[in-house]
């Protein structure tokens, strides 16, 4: 999960649009001068997102995320933010705008946000695993700026490392509650044990480290049944 809490609010510098389609020939960009794009990343090169005051209802699963509010105007009866048409923009062509969305949207993207992130860099990597005759791919603006979709590839890939690291660390200190806990119990903690309690989830290996807890108060109560506790068992 991205942490960007913070989304900034923009509209792009025309003379990027217009770059674009003469860089790629692509008929598939936004081309309204007065779109708003919603920003979740860093200040440098990245992604902005398209504001929609009407997602179709054609767009592919995954492709979008709605942000409903109250309104009578009909104008917005599905709006959101559309992914399929993301800009890949540099920090010189952004024009931030002061944001004067409706309070409800405003409040519901910026609670989103990592949400929001998070659907998008999916939606990215799945372009990745389809056709590009389909008209998914052909239809979406992410895959004109490969450089983007290489930099959304390495935050996810950085993320799973950072998640690795943060089981590992907890492995780590579960295993030594583990050995404690035993050692409290008049015990031990056998290879074979230790290395089925390395394979449990996270909720399994806290479920018997409670347990062996509850064990450890009963025995401080009951001394004279201490010695009669033996080695836990794993239920796999």
């Amino acid at each position: 999960m991205s942490n960007y809490k913070n989304y900034k609010l923009v509209t792009l510098d025309q003379r990027f649009i217009a770059e674009t389609i003469a860089r790629t020939g692509s008929e598939q960009l936004l081309d309204k001068l007065t779109r708003s794009y919603v920003g979740l990343y860093d200040n440098q090169e990245s992604w902005y997102l398209p504001l929609r005051a009407n997602i179709g209802k054609n767009k592919p699963p995954g492709a979008f995320f709605e942000t409903p509010f109250p309104t009578d105007n009909p104008h917005f009866k599905r709006p959101g933010i559309d992914f399929e048409k993301a800009l890949f923009v540099p920090d010189e062509f952004i024009i931030p705008i002061r944001n004067t969305l409706p309070q409800e949207q405003a409040k519901l993207i910026n609670e989103q946000s990592n949400i929001i992130s998070d659907n998008f860099e999916q939606y990215v990597l799945k372009l990745e695993n389809i056709s590009k005759k389909s008209p998914s791919y052909r239809f979406s603006t992410v895959p004109l700026f490969p450089e983007g979709m290489e930099k959304i590839k390495h935050i996810i890939s950085k993320e799973r490392e950072e998640l690795v690291e943060e089981n590992d660390l907890q492995l780590i200190n579960d295993l030594a509650k583990l050995k404690e806990s035993a050692a409290a119990l008049n015990t031990s903690v056998k290879e074979t044990d230790a290395e089925k309690f390395s394979k449990l989830s996270s909720n399994q290996r806290q479920a018997i480290l409670l347990e062996l807890t509850s064990k450890q108060l009963h025995s401080y109560e009951h001394p004279s049944n201490k010695s009669q506790i033996e080695s836990p068992d794993f239920e796999i």
